[in-house]
């Protein structure tokens, strides 16, 4: 999974490029390192800000996960 937040963008469970389609890989591995841009600064992707910005992976992870259990990353309005 990623997630993009102001000029953040954050990608979980891998340091690497391109998805995992066969034959290089099994998918995602909790746990791994992920990738943490600024793409305002860094659009090209090129400098990963993970290990020197964990407040920003974390607040990320935890917005991610709130999406995740919703079903939603918008809120649900209610039509009358």
């Amino acid at each position: 999974f990623s997630i993009r937040k102001g000029p953040w963008k954050c990608v979980f469970g891998t340091s690497g490029s391109g998805g995992w389609p066969p034959p290089s890989g099994d998918g995602p591995v909790p746990g791994v390192p992920g990738q943490l841009y600024n793409i305002d600064d860094d659009p090209a992707e090129r400098v990963n800000l993970w290990d020197e910005r964990q407040d920003l992976v974390f607040e990320m992870k935890k917005l991610l996960e709130t999406y995740q259990e919703r079903g939603r990353s918008v809120v649900h309005r209610i039509r009358h």
